[in-house]
């Protein structure tokens, strides 16, 4: 599974921010980082070979799929007919 700290965040940064292909190179340089969330931009995945880093991409994208649809439920309808918190 490709979650938490295997799969770091990084702030939104401007294309033209000098530094940001040296702080993404030292994110992935991490022994157990599986890929970068680039907020903003979207994801960078690697691994040993590029068939690793692709289905390590399929993981990300099932998993922030099943996160969307986790969050989208998490105000549930009370037998009383209001809205509880979940």
């Amino acid at each position: 599974m490709c979650t938490g700290s295997d799969v770091p965040h990084l702030p939104y940064r401007h294309g033209h921010y000098p530094r940001a292909g040296a702080e993404v190179e030292r994110v992935a340089a991490a022994p157990k980082c599986y890929g970068i969330v680039l907020r903003n931009h979207g994801a960078i995945t690697v691994g040993a070979s590029v068939k690793e880093a692709y289905f390590r991409t399929l993981a990300m994208e099932e998993q922030a799929a099943i996160q969307h649809a986790a969050l989208q439920v998490a105000r549930l309808p009370s037998c009383r007919g209001g809205v509880r918190q979940a």
